[in-house]
C-alpha cells in the first residue's frame, strides 16, 4: 500500500481536475481541493481523499458559497462592464452586449445560446478525445439518468456533481483547455444538457448558473475569432449606467434598403432609457438587440437578415411584437411592476423608486428605534426598581412577604411603593396585620409544640400573629384532671367540650366512635391545680385513703406521710381516655381526650372494668348533644386491661333482636359475645404487627406445621433468599422491640420467601414450607391496613384469610404456635372489624368505613405531640399531661390539614403500598383517609361472601390447614375464640404460656425489679425551676419569696391560692414544690430506659452469626442439619435423631459451629425429634435402607449440651408432592447408638428425657404378646428433709445460717433471687449466679413459699431489705439468726413476719423429723393404652461393642412440668448413678416382627468391676413405703431363647437408709412390682458436710447430733 496522503491545500492554480502535476499533487473532481497523492500517484486520491468526510464537508463548502454569490446586491449590475473589443464586423450603429443567435422561441434559451456559440468554435479548437474531460458526456444521456427520481433530485443526485467535476465549482479553472469540439466536446454536453431541460424537465436555470462561466469563455473564443467570409465592425459605446441622465446615442444613418427593425411603444409620460429592463440583457440571453434613436427604442432580432423586403423591417424583426417577454416588459412599463419582482426586470425609474422606498424605510426605522430606546430607558429604570425588590426580599431581612405583598396590592401601590413599604417593614418601622389562616396555624403549631417563649421568637422574628392573637385563635377548652376516681360527670364535660370547636361538621346522624385507652409514662411527682385546688398525681387506686383538697398545711404533710408509709403512690404513668371518630374529615378523626386520671397500675381487672365503665357512661351521657355511639374499646396488649375488657365485651352472646344479627349469624365460626350496645373489644394492629416480630425473635421460636421456627432458621432462609448481613441483623435484632418499621421489615422479608429450591435438604424444604405458611398469614394481617389500592372487600377477606390460618395452626400446636394471649388479641381484632362494619351498614348505610382509624394508633400520635413538647428524654407530671393535652388536638388537626409539614416518627412509620407491593414515594407519610384509593363504601361489602373468600384462601394454602379447619367445623361451639369450643378469654392459661412478645426486652435484669419507686431523672431536677415558675405565674404574686400572711380575701376562683406556713403565706404550688425537692433520686436520663426502671449505662452485645468456622472449609455443623443423641423413655436409654434448629455458643445464637468446638461447655445445641419406622421399597426403591425419618404426631424440641449431639451424614429422598425424608441403615444406627453410649458415658446427667408415647421410643409392630412396663416415680420426701434438720437437728449449727437444700453454711452456698418474666412474674432462683449448693433441687418459688397441708415446709430464700441488693439471698429458717448476725442493731420486730412459722408448720415439719427413716413413695399409676416395649437385641449397640452385660433398668424421669432451672426435658440424673454403661443383652436372631427400639444404655454400675442393680418388689399397699435391699450384680445372659422382653431377677430386700434419702439415692422413682435401691457404699459425706463411717449394715456421721 502506498504511504498516507498528505495535507490538502487549496486550489489556486488552474491545473484541471485528476491530473497529477510534478510535486505529486492532484485536484479532487469532487471538493476541488489539491491534495498531495504520495508516491502511490492517483489511486491515493480515489482510494483515501474521495467521498471522504473531509471531500464531503469542502465540497458542501464550496456550493454554499457558490449559492451566496448569486444572492447579490441590488447594485451589483451597476458596476462598470470591461470595455469590449470592437468588432471588426461592419456596424449599423446598434450596440451589441452580447453576439448571440436569436434562438427560437420553443428552445431553451440556455440550449439556444450554448448550440449558437459551439456551432461558432474557431476551426483551431481541436477535436475532443477519450481521455478529454468533456468525453464523459459523449456517451447516451440516459445512463446519468434516474427514473425513480423527481428533476430537482436528479440535479441534487448527479447532474451538480457531474457538472461540478469537469467544469470546476466556480472560475477558478481555465476552461479553454477544457473546450474540445466533436461528440466527445461540446456537441455531447450539448446534447447532455437538451436531455435533461428538455425531456426530464429540469430547470433551465440551474444549467444556466452552471454554465454561465463556460458561455462566457465560448463567447470569449468565438469574439476574438475573425470570420473568413469579410470584415464586420461593431462599434461598442459604453454605457455608464451609474450616470442616470439619458443620453442619446448617436451612430451612422442607416443605410437606405435596410431592415429598420422593431419599435419599442414606450407608454407616454415615459422613456426608454429609464424604463426599458437593461439588466435583462446582462443576466439573460434576448433574442434581439437594442438601440436608442431620439428617444425611440428600436430592436433588431438575432435573425435579421437586413433585407425588409415589402416593408421597412424583416420579417424577424417584425415578429419580437409577438416575443412573450417583450410583451412583459411592455406590460410592466404599463401597469407597473410588483414589488417583490427581480431586479433585473426593473428600468432606471423604478430602480430608483425602489432606493426612494428604502431610504424612507430606513429612516422610519431608524425614528422608530429612537422612539423605542426612550421607552426602553423608561422601561430600564422600571426593571431596576424591580431588580431592586428582588435583591431586598432575596436579603431575607422580612419574612412575611407574602402578606406585605398582598397588602401593597391592595392599596394599589407601584413597584416604588412595594419597595419602601418592604424596606419599612424590614427596618421594624411598618408591621402588617393581616395574618392568613397558614398563619395562624403556623404560630399555634410553634406556640403549642415549643410554648411561650418560641411563640415570642416566631413572632418577632418570623412576623408570625403574636401570642395574644394565637390565644384569640385558640378555641379548645382545657380538659378537667381527675384527682381520683373519674366521675361521670367530668367525662360528660369533657366529651362536651371536646368537640364544641368542630360542632359544625356533624350532620345529627349517628357518629361512631371508638374509645382508645392507653397509658403514659409521668413523673412521679404531686402538683396542685390552681384550677380545683386538688391534688393532682395520687395514683386513683388509693386516692380515697388521703384528703385531695388543698386547704391547710396538714393537708400537705399528711400526703407525704401518706406516700411514705405506702398507704398512696405516686403515679408513674396517666390512663388517657380518648375518642377517636370513624370519620375521613381531617377536623375530626384525631383522638380526642376526655379523660386524664393518675395510675399505679394496682389496679385489678374488675377495678378497671369499672373505670372504663365509668368512661361509656359520662360519653354516653352526652349523646344527646353529640349524638356519639361508642362501638368498640381499642387497646394495646396490656394484660389488665385485656381482663376488664373480657369482663366489658364478653357479658353474652349477640341477641337475635340485634339489628346487626343478620349480617354476623351468616359468618361461620365467627365470635358472637358481646357487650352491652353490641359493643366489642379491639386490639391495635400496630402493637400486635410489633409482638408478631417480637414472638419471632424468642429463642425458643413457634411451631408451624409441626416445626419449630427459631431466629437460627430465620436467619438461615433469609441469607439463602440473597439479603445483605447489615439487613438480616437489622430485623433480626432483639434491643428494639418497639419498631414497627422493623417488624414490617422482618414479616415483609418473611411472606417473600420463594419456594425452596429441589436440590436443598428435607429439613430446608420443610422449614421453608412452614416459613411460607406463616408468611401468608402474617401477609394476610398486615396487607390490608398498608395497601391503599385495596377496596374494603378485600381488606376483609385478607383479614378473613389471616384469622383462619391462626386458627388452623393454633389447634395444631396450642400455645407452641401463638401465645394464647397473641392469639386471642388477633382473634379479637379481626372480629371487632366486622361487628364495626356491620354497624356501619345499620347506622351510617351510605357512608365509608376505614379499617385503619380502629385500634389507638390515633392515641399514639396524640402522645408523640406530648412527647414533642416536653422533649424526648423527660416525661410529663399529671399537671402538664393535662394543660397540654387539649392543645395536642389543635397539633394535630394541623398536621392533618397540611401533612407535608409534618414527619412521622420512623419506628412508628409503616410504608404506603400498591396493590402489586411498591413501596409508594415519602410524600405518602401518613396513612390516612385521604390517602386511601380503594372503595372503602359499605353499601358495597358483603360480609358473608367476603368471609368466606377469606376461609377458601386459607384452606388452599395448605392442605393441613384446610383438614384442620374441617375438625374446627366439626367441634361443637367453636369459633375463632373458642378452637377447642371454649373461650380462651375465660380459660386459665398454663404455666409456660407466657407471651413473650409483650416483654420489652428478652432478658431483664433482676436488680431493674428492685428501684425505689421514688426515684426519679435528672431532668426533673431541671424542670422543676420551670414548674416552680409557670406555678407561681398562674398566681397573684409572681415572686417565689416567702410573703408575710395577709388577711382573708375573697378569691374568685372560690379558694385561697395561698396557705400559711409558719405564720406566713406560701404559693401552694411553691409550698408542695419546695416539700416534694428532696424525695426523688436521680436515675437514666433516657426516657425509655426510666420507664422501665433500668440502669443509666447498658451494655450493648454484639449478634454473631456464626462461630467456629474456618476458611480452610473445616466439618461444621448447622441448622437443619440432621443429628442424633441418647433421650431417656420408659426409664430406659434410647437413640434419638433430630433436627437442628439453632445452636447457641456463649448465649448467642450462631448460624453454625464447628465440629472441634462441639464439646465446649458453652455450646448448646436445639433440635426437634424425628420420627424413625421401617423403610418400603416405595420409600426407598434401591432397597439399600430400611429405616425412614417422619414427623412425629407431637411437636417436640429439645437442648442438649452440644457434646451429646453426633452430626449425621444421611440420605435423603424429595418424592413429588410429599415431604422430603432421611434414610438410615440399621448398621449405621447401630454404631452411632454404640458410639454415643461410650462417648456419652460419663455424660448421662444431661441427657434429655422424653415421655413415651406411639412415635418413641422407636420401633415397628409386632404381633406378639407384651408385658406390663414396671413404672417407678420420684420421692417426695426429698426437699423437706434438710428443711426439719434445721428446726430440729440439735448438731446443726443456726448461727452458720445453713442452706435448705443442702445444709451447707451460707458463706459457701449462696443463693440469689431473680424476677421472673411479665409483670406479674414471680421470683425465681438464680441458677447463673447462686454458687455452692450440693443439692440444687428445682422449685417453684410461688409454691414453695406457701405451707399448705400437702407441702407445710414454706422454707425459701428470701430478700433482706436491710443487706445491699449484691448480697445473697436468707433462707427463711434462718431469718432470725441472720438478723442476729448480719443486723444486731435494727428493730427485729418489724422484719419477723417474713420469718415467722405458723404452728401447723412446725407440727409439720416435727412429724417429718420424727418419720426421717422412712421414706413415702408416690405412686404412678399405669399410662392407659401404653403396653410394655420388648426389646429387640438385634438393634442394640450390643451389636457393635462387646464386653458383659447387665439386666438393669434406668429410672423414668417425668416430663410434666419444666422448672426455672432446667429447660426442654433436660433432667439432672445423678451422676454417681450413671458411671458406667452396660449394653442391653438380646438375641440376634430376633425377629421382624416385634418392637424394635434401637436400646442404647439400660443398666449402670458404680465400678468397673462389679455392678450395682437396683431392683424393687411390691409396694406394700398399707404403709405406702418400699423395703430397699442391697443386691449384687449377676452376669448377663449370653443367650436368650424367648424373643420377648427380658424379665430382670428377683432379688433379695434390703433396708433402705436415710442417707438415701437425704442424698436423693433412690431417685424418687418406683415401679409397680420392684423397688429399687442404689448402693451407698461409695457415700463419703453427709448432707451436713461431715464424713461418714461405713459399717457392715449401717451408715453412721461422724459428727455428733447429725442423728444419721
Amino acid at each position: 500500500m502506498s504511504t498516507s496522503m498528505q495535507k490538502s491545500t487549496p486550489n489556486t492554480s488552474n491545473q484541471p481536475p485528476g491530473v497529477l502535476d510534478e510535486d505529486g499533487y492532484a485536484v479532487c473532481p469532487d471538493c476541488y481541493a489539491r491534495i498531495n497523492c504520495g508516491t502511490a500517484g492517483l489511486s491515493n486520491l480515489n482510494l483515501q481523499h474521495r467521498g471522504t468526510k473531509k471531500c464531503r464537508e469542502t465540497a458542501a463548502k464550496r456550493d454554499k458559497n457558490m449559492k451566496k454569490s448569486k444572492n447579490q446586491s441590488i447594485l451589483a449590475f451597476m458596476k462598470p462592464k470591461p470595455i469590449p473589443i470592437p468588432s471588426t464586423v461592419a456596424s449599423v450603429g446598434i450596440l451589441h452586449p452580447s453576439s448571440s443567435i436569436a434562438p427560437q422561441n420553443n428552445v431553451p434559451a440556455v440550449i439556444s445560446k450554448l448550440r449558437s456559440l459551439t456551432a461558432r468554435l474557431p476551426a483551431t479548437i481541436p477535436n475532443a478525445t477519450p481521455s478529454d474531460d468533456l468525453a464523459i458526456f459523449g456517451c447516451d444521456p440516459v445512463t446519468f439518468d434516474n427514473p425513480d427520481l423527481l428533476p430537482d433530485e436528479i440535479w441534487e443526485d448527479s447532474l451538480n456533481k457531474t457538472l461540478k467535476s469537469v467544469l470546476g465549482w466556480s472560475r477558478e479553472k481555465d476552461l479553454t483547455q477544457v473546450i474540445r469540439q466533436g461528440p466527445l466536446g461540446m456537441d455531447g454536453l450539448l446534447s447532455f444538457v437538451e436531455y435533461f431541460v428538455v425531456t426530464r424537465g429540469v430547470s433551465e436555470v440551474l444549467f444556466e448558473a452552471k454554465l454561465e462561466y463556460l458561455i462566457e469563455t465560448l463567447q470569449a473564443l468565438t469574439d476574438n475569432h475573425i470570420p473568413a467570409e469579410g470584415n464586420r465592425s461593431f462599434v461598442h459605446d459604453v454605457i455608464d449606467i451609474d450616470d442616470f441622465e439619458v443620453r442619446a446615442v448617436t451612430s451612422q444613418p442607416t443605410p437606405p434598403n435596410k431592415c429598420k427593425g422593431y419599435t419599442l411603444p414606450i407608454p407616454d409620460g415615459q422613456t426608454p432609457h429609464s424604463s426599458y429592463p437593461f439588466a435583462l440583457h446582462d443576466s439573460t440571453s434576448l433574442p434581439w438587440d437594442y438601440a436608442v434613436i431620439q428617444n425611440k427604442m428600436i430592436l433588431h432580432a438575432h435573425a435579421c437578415d437586413l433585407t425588409p423586403g415589402a416593408h421597412e423591417s424583416c420579417f424577424a424583426c417584425r415578429n419580437l411584437s409577438k416575443n412573450s417577454i417583450i410583451i412583459g416588459i411592455l406590460e410592466r412599463m404599463e401597469h407597473g411592476i410588483a414589488p417583490n419582482t427581480k431586479y433585473m426586470y426593473h428600468g432606471f425609474s423604478s430602480l430608483c423608486t425602489l432606493v426612494r422606498r428604502g431610504l424612507a424605510r430606513v429612516r422610519q426605522l431608524q425614528l422608530t428605534g429612537l422612539n423605542q430606546a426612550r421607552k426602553l430607558i423608561g422601561q430600564s429604570t422600571t426593571l431596576s426598581d424591580y431588580k431592586r425588590l428582588t435583591l431586598a426580599i432575596a436579603s431575607g431581612k422580612y419574612e412575611r412577604v407574602d402578606r406585605l405583598m398582598h397588602i401593597a396590592v391592595r392599596q394599589r401601590r407601584g413597584v416604588r411603593g412595594i419597595l419602601s413599604l418592604y424596606n419599612a417593614a424590614a427596618k421594624g418601622v411598618y408591621k402588617p396585620k393581616s395574618f392568613t389562616e397558614e398563619d395562624d396555624m403556623r404560630g399555634i403549631l410553634l406556640w403549642r409544640l415549643g410554648g411561650n417563649r418560641i411563640a415570642h421568637i416566631a413572632h418577632r422574628a418570623l412576623g408570625l400573629p403574636s401570642l395574644t392573637t394565637l390565644r384569640t385563635r385558640s378555641v379548645m377548652p382545657p380538659i378537667i384532671i381527675s384527682p381520683s376516681q373519674p366521675t361521670i360527670e367530668e367525662v360528660r364535660k369533657n366529651t362536651e367540650s371536646s368537640i364544641r370547636s368542630v360542632a359544625e361538621y356533624f350532620d345529627g346522624s349517628v357518629v361512631h366512635v371508638v374509645l382508645m385507652l392507653d397509658e403514659i409514662a409521668t413523673e412521679r411527682r404531686f402538683r396542685w391545680d390552681n384550677r380545683t385546688n386538688n391534688f393532682l398525681g395520687v395514683c386513683r387506686e388509693h386516692s380515697e385513703r388521703v384528703a385531695l383538697q388543698f386547704t391547710t398545711e396538714q393537708d400537705l404533710e399528711e400526703l407525704f406521710r401518706s406516700q411514705d408509709e405506702g398507704d398512696i403512690h405516686a403515679a408513674a404513668e396517666a390512663t388517657i381516655g380518648a375518642l377517636g371518630v370513624l370519620s375521613d374529615n381531617h377536623r375530626l378523626y384525631p383522638a380526642r381526650p376526655i379523660v386524664v386520671s393518675a395510675d399505679c397500675k394496682k389496679e385489678t381487672g374488675t377495678e378497671h372494668a369499672r373505670f372504663i365503665q365509668n368512661l361509656a357512661d359520662g360519653v354516653n351521657a352526652a349523646k344527646s348533644i353529640t349524638n356519639f355511639r361508642i362501638v368498640s374499646y381499642a387497646s394495646d396488649g396490656e394484660t389488665r386491661r385485656g381482663s376488664a375488657l373480657v369482663e366489658l365485651t364478653f357479658k353474652a352472646k349477640l341477641s337475635r333482636s340485634s339489628n346487626i344479627f343478620p349480617f354476623i349469624s351468616p359468618l361461620a365460626l365467627m365470635n358472637q359475645f358481646v357487650g352491652d350496645d353490641d359493643i366489642t373489644a379491639d386490639k391495635d394492629w400496630k402493637h400486635v404487627i410489633k409482638r408478631f416480630r417480637n414472638l419471632l425473635l424468642r429463642q425458643r421460636g413457634i411451631v408451624v406445621l409441626g416445626l419449630r421456627i427459631t431466629p437460627s432458621i430465620i436467619r438461615l432462609h433469609l441469607q439463602a433468599e440473597g439479603l445483605s448481613s447489615a439487613h438480616i441483623n437489622s430485623v433480626l435484632n432483639p434491643e428494639d422491640q418497639q419498631d414497627v418499621k422493623l417488624a414490617f421489615d422482618l414479616l415483609k422479608d418473611i411472606w417473600s420467601l420463594s419456594p425452596a429450591p429441589e436440590d436443598r435438604s428435607p429439613g430446608f424444604r420443610s422449614a421453608r414450607t412452614s416459613l411460607r405458611v406463616l408468611g401468608r398469614l402474617l401477609y394476610s394481617t398486615v396487607f390490608p391496613y398498608i395497601c391503599v389500592d385495596l377496596t374494603l372487600s378485600e381488606q376483609i377477606e385478607h383479614l378473613s384469610t389471616a384469622i383462619h390460618i391462626a386458627l388452623a395452626l393454633y389447634r395444631q400446636a396450642q400455645d407452641q404456635f401463638f401465645p394464647t394471649l397473641l392469639y386471642v388479641d388477633l382473634a379479637i381484632m379481626v372480629k371487632n372489624v366486622i361487628f364495626c362494619v356491620a354497624k356501619a351498614k345499620v347506622d351510617r348505610p351510605l357512608s365509608s368505613f376505614w379499617i385503619m382509624l380502629l385500634g389507638t394508633d390515633r392515641l399514639e400520635e396524640l402522645f408523640g405531640v406530648l412527647r414533642t413538647m416536653v422533649g424526648t428524654d423527660a416525661n410529663l407530671d399529671v399537671l402538664q399531661i393535662g394543660d397540654r393535652i387539649t392543645g395536642t388536638v389543635e397539633v394535630l388537626n394541623i398536621l392533618a390539614k397540611h401533612p407535608e409539614w409534618d414527619r412521622s416518627p420512623r419506628r412508628l412509620k409503616l410504608p404506603v403500598l400498591t396493590q402489586d407491593s411498591r413501596e409508594l414515594p415519602n410524600t405518602a407519610d401518613h396513612i390516612k383517609p385521604g390517602s386511601w384509593k380503594g372503595n372503602t363504601a359499605v353499601k358495597d361489602v358483603s360480609l358473608q361472601t367476603s368471609w368466606k373468600l377469606g376461609r377458601n384462601c386459607a384452606e388452599n394454602v395448605h392442605p393441613r390447614l384446610a383438614e384442620e379447619l374441617k375438625n374446627v367445623d366439626a367441634c361443637a361451639n367453636a369459633d375463632i375464640l373458642a378452637p377447642f369450643g371454649k373461650l380462651l378469654v375465660k380459660v386459665e392459661l398454663a404455666p409456660d404460656d407466657i407471651d413473650e412478645s409483650l416483654d420489652l426486652s428478652e432478658a431483664t435484669s433482676p436488680e431493674l425489679n428492685s428501684i425505689d419507686m421514688n426515684t426519679d431523672t435528672g431532668q426533673v431536677e431541671v424542670e422543676n425551676a420551670f414548674i416552680e415558675e409557670d406555678d407561681d405565674s398562674d398566681d397573684t404574686l409572681a415572686s417565689n419569696t416567702i410573703m408575710p400572711a395577709q388577711p382573708p380575701t375573697r378569691f374568685p376562683r372560690g379558694f385561697d391560692p395561698f396557705i400559711s406556713i409558719d405564720g406566713k403565706s406560701v404559693s401552694k404550688a411553691r409550698a408542695l414544690s419546695l416539700r416534694s425537692k428532696y424525695t426523688t433520686k436521680a436515675s437514666s436520663t433516657d426516657r425509655l430506659k426510666r420507664v422501665q426502671g433500668a440502669e443509666r449505662y447498658t451494655k450493648n452485645e454484639d449478634i454473631n452469626t456464626s462461630f467456629g468456622s474456618s476458611i480452610f472449609g473445616e466439618l461444621s455443623l448447622m441448622n437443619h442439619d440432621p443429628i442424633a443423641t441418647l433421650a431417656i423413655s420408659d426409664g430406659r436409654i434410647w437413640l434419638c435423631l433430630g433436627e437442628v434448629n439453632s445452636i447457641k455458643h456463649d448465649t448467642q445464637m450462631v448460624e453454625s459451629i464447628s465440629l472441634e468446638l462441639m464439646a465446649e461447655p458453652t455450646v448448646t445445641v436445639s433440635f426437634q425429634v424425628l420420627g424413625l419406622r421401617p423403610a418400603t421399597s416405595n420409600d426407598d426403591p434401591t432397597m439399600q435402607h430400611d429405616w425412614r425419618s417422619y414427623s412425629l404426631s407431637f411437636e417436640k424440641t429439645c437442648t442438649v449440651p452440644g457434646r451429646l449431639v453426633h452430626p449425621l451424614d444421611a440420605d435423603y429422598e424429595t418424592p413429588t408432592g410429599h415431604n422430603s425424608y432421611y434414610l438410615f441403615k440399621s448398621s449405621v444406627l447401630i454404631a452411632t447408638t454404640a458410639t454415643l453410649n461410650e462417648r456419652l458415658a460419663a455424660s448421662l446427667r444431661k441427657l434429655v428425657t422424653i415421655p413415651r408415647t406411639k412415635d418413641f421410643p422407636y420401633r415397628k409392630r409386632s404381633v406378639l404378646r407384651r408385658t406390663r412396663l414396671k413404672e417407678i416415680m420420684k420421692a417426695s420426701a426429698l426437699a423437706v428433709l434438710p428443711s426439719a434438720h434445721i428446726l430440729y437437728d440439735s448438731g446443726i449449727r443456726r448461727e452458720e445460717e445453713p442452706c435448705g437444700l443442702c445444709l451447707r453454711s451460707s458463706l459457701i452456698c449462696k443463693i440469689y433471687l431473680a424476677k421472673g418474666k411479665g409483670a406479674k412474674g414471680s421470683l425465681r432462683v438464680d441458677k447463673r449466679r447462686s454458687t455452692g449448693c450440693a443439692n440444687p433441687i428445682t422449685f417453684t418459688y410461688s409454691v414453695a413459699a406457701e405451707s399448705r397441708t400437702s407441702s407445710p415446709c414454706s422454707n425459701v430464700p428470701l430478700v433482706c431489705p436491710l443487706c445491699p441488693k449484691s448480697a445473697p439471698a436468707v433462707w427463711r429458717y434462718n431469718w432470725k439468726y441472720h438478723f442476729a448476725n448480719s443486723h444486731p442493731h435494727a428493730t427485729y420486730r418489724a422484719y419477723a413476719s417474713d420469718g415467722e412459722l405458723s404452728p401447723f408448720e412446725k407440727d409439720q415439719e416435727k412429724i417429718v423429723w420424727i418419720n426421717r427413716k422412712k421414706v413415702p413413695v408416690k405412686r404412678v399409676m399405669k399410662k392407659k393404652g401404653l403396653a410394655p416395649l420388648e426389646v429387640s437385641a438385634s438393634h442394640t449397640s450390643q451389636q457393635a461393642l462387646s464386653g458383659p452385660l447387665d439386666d438393669v433398668e434406668l429410672s423414668e424421669h417425668s416430663d410434666t412440668e419444666h422448672s426455672s432451672e432446667f429447660k426442654d426435658g433436660q433432667h439432672d440424673i445423678d451422676e454417681d448413678l450413671y458411671e458406667d454403661s452396660v449394653l442391653y443383652p438380646g438375641n440376634s436372631d430376633w425377629i421382624n416382627d416385634t418392637d424394635v427400639v434401637f436400646h442404647g444404655q439400660n443398666s449402670v454400675s458404680d465400678n468397673g468391676d462389679t455392678a450395682t442393680q437396683l431392683t424393687g418388689q411390691e409396694q406394700d399397699e398399707d404403709s405406702g413405703t418400699y423395703n430397699m435391699q442391697m443386691v449384687s450384680p449377676k452376669p448377663a445372659p449370653t443367650t436368650i431363647e424367648d424373643p420377648g422382653l427380658i424379665e430382670p431377677q428377683v432379688q433379695p430386700e434390703v433396708t433402705l437408709t436415710e442417707q438415701d434419702a437425704l442424698r436423693g439415692t433412690s431417685t424418687a422413682t418406683r415401679s409397680r412390682r420392684k423397688r429399687k435401691e442404689r448402693d451407698v457404699g461409695n457415700l463419703k459425706e453427709c448432707l451436713c458436710g461431715e464424713t461418714v463411717e461405713l459399717g457392715e449394715d449401717t451408715i453412721q456421721c461422724s459428727r455428733d447430733g447429725c442423728g444419721i
